[in-house]
């Protein structure tokens, strides 16, 4: 008999459970936001709240700096001397911290947040499916 992901959830630990956020997170980000948003009908508040992440605007100066908010530097123990894989995709910036082997760690995560998917039963066509709606069936 088939478990409810609720009840598997509730066992989880609190670690496991941010784990899979952020993995969900990071599949997420591939998606443009603007469609994403409109695929799920919510506004950006409410994704952020859904996704369990903290969100902030911040500028870029005119020396090409950005300020990562203090919130997210103490979570996630970054500090002066940091350094970061930079990704970036059409109007997607993703900054990954660099921390021991890290493209190792970047291929697993990667292949965790694949398999994570492929549990939950999403697709590559469900998501290009998802991506068409939201661009109004194109």
């Amino acid at each position: 008999m088939a478990r409810k992901f609720s009840e598997l959830r509730e066992k989880m630990s609190p670690e496991r459970k941010q784990k899979i956020r952020e993995r969900t997170a990071a599949m997420l980000l591939a998606m443009d936001l603007a469609e994403l948003r409109d695929t799920l009908d919510v506004t950006q508040e409410e994704l952020a709240a859904r996704l369990q992440i903290s969100q902030s605007v911040t500028r870029m100066s005119s020396r090409g700096r950005v300020v990562i908010p203090e919130e997210v530097r103490t979570r996630m123990g970054l500090g002066t001397g940091s350094q970061f894989m930079v990704l970036g995709d059409g109007d997607v910036v993703i900054l990954k911290a660099i921390r021991g082997d890290t493209m190792k760690d970047f291929d697993r995560l990667i292949g965790q947040a694949e398999a994570s998917a492929k549990r939950a039963g999403v697709t590559p066509e469900g998501v290009e499916e998802a991506v068409r709606s939201a661009r109004g069936g194109e």
